[in-house]
């Protein structure tokens, strides 16, 4: 506590232990600050944030940088989280983020940016709201991140623009709001997102593993590109749910469950103005399925529903086939 109230920018505070509280950091106008968690793990019991991070203007100040990195987050009760930022740039390294009970595990809002790089790792956490939640407009990005095991309305949450690239979510469940979803960006306007060669796998949600939503006016575009889909279950769309413009290419949809609509992908489109449209290019869906629907024993679209005024084009490259 008393070494991050003397920081200064470029300087970097070493944990020598394990430790057990709760510090609130102002870091108004402090850039590049590391803190090295040096192997150890840094516990929480109490109702506040392990560590939160906060600018003196909260939403004004983004000049602020800070990094975390080497060790781990643990809550030892049910209501501690871990991290909180509401100022600037957040970087995360090689960090494990594990038993976290709160509303969230980490939280980055007032339109700040949070990296999530190599090593970070999600696990066991059980959140009412979104393990990893960036609100009011923030960047996310993440890149090689793993997500196990873990639960809440959401796994990521993105109010905003989402670079995710190589991460892995694998048995992860999100089954208790009518929005969930394992990832769920809402996309704003002429800020692209973008999910690039990441795992989706074993995974159970209400809308699936991926759910895009936002911009209904074309000018915005999510491309989910390389990326494999494989046993996830979901109430609609097992595997993708798209609520916006989003592109697809090459990815594998396999083993996918829909219990209504959309065994791998569902495109939404309830609303007569609503330009919500799927493109799917060099895509193999097969073997998904949708089990059941509101009127009918069955599903429908075991590979791909497409909802009234919702549009998909599917290029010739694309292979679909024993989908139910």
């Amino acid at each position: 506590t008393e070494a991050l109230k003397t920081v200064e920018s470029g300087q970097t505070v070493v944990l020598q232990k394990d430790i057990s509280e709760s510090v609130i950091y102002s870091a108004a106008k402090k850039e590049n600050v590391t803190i090295d968690l040096n192997k150890h793990t840094w516990k929480n019991s109490s109702r506040s944030p392990a560590l939160m991070i906060n600018a003196n203007s909260p939403g004004t100040d983004f000049s602020t940088a800070t990094t975390i990195k080497n060790g781990s987050f643990e809550a030892d009760n049910q209501t501690s989280a871990a991290v909180l930022s509401s100022a600037g740039t957040l970087k995360v390294e090689n960090v494990t983020f594990k038993n976290c009970a709160s509303q969230n595990a980490i939280t980055v809002a007032a339109k700040g940016t949070l990296q999530l790089n190599n090593g970070v790792t999600f696990k066991n956490n059980t959140t009412s709201s979104a393990v990893v939640s960036a609100t009011a407009g923030t960047t996310l990005t993440m890149d090689g991140v793993k997500f196990e095991n873990n639960s809440g309305t959401k796994i990521v949450n993105v109010d905003g623009k989402a670079e995710l690239t190589n991460c892995t979510f694998s048995g992860n469940t999100a089954t208790s709001d009518a929005s969930d979803a394992i990832v769920r960006i809402d996309m704003v306007a002429e800020s692209p997102s973008s999910v690039t060669d990441c795992n989706f796998s074993n995974n159970n949600a209400v809308n699936g593993a991926l759910h895009v939503t936002g911009t209904s006016s074309g000018s915005t575009t999510t491309t989910i590109s390389g990326c494999t889909f494989a046993g996830n279950t979901g109430k609609n769309g097992g595997a993708v749910y798209v609520g916006a413009v989003v592109n697809i290419q090459n990815c594998t949809f396999q083993e996918n469950t829909a219990g209504y609509f959309g065994g791998a992908i569902m495109v939404s489109g309830s609303a007569a103005d609503t330009n919500y449209e799927a493109n799917i290019t060099n895509c193999t869906i097969t073997n998904n399925k949708a089990t059941k629907s509101l009127t009918e024993p069955t599903g429908s679209g075991g590979g791909i529903f497409v909802q009234a005024n919702g549009h998909v084009t599917i290029d010739d490259l694309t292979v679909i086939h024993s989908n139910t």
